[in-house]
């Protein structure tokens, strides 16, 4: 069962593609950084930790629900063949 940690870090690692492989990512629709970017609201100093533990849970569902960030998260490693190279090194 996939955590909210296991799932942001699915994120990160995609927007790391997105920044190595722009181009690649562009061409087969799996960059997603820039509509992460417009999502995300960087946290203030006086946000409290449930506000932040509220917030993960929140963007935890915008990115299960959302049908073009899943899509990415789902394929990107079969669709985008640096990132696949990577993943099967990875999972190898």
């Amino acid at each position: 069962m996939e955590t909210e940690s296991d799932r942001i870090e699915s994120v990160i690692d995609l927007m790391v593609f997105d920044l190595c492989f722009e181009k690649e990512m562009r061409e087969k629709e799996c960059y997603i950084t820039d509509y992460i970017i417009k999502k995300l609201n960087p946290f203030k100093p006086d946000d409290t930790d449930e506000f932040k533990k509220e917030y993960i849970k929140t963007f935890y569902t915008f990115t299960s629900k959302d049908k073009d960030v899943f899509r990415c998260l789902k394929f990107a490693h079969h669709l985008v063949k640096p990132v696949r190279i990577i993943m099967e090194q990875k999972n190898g």
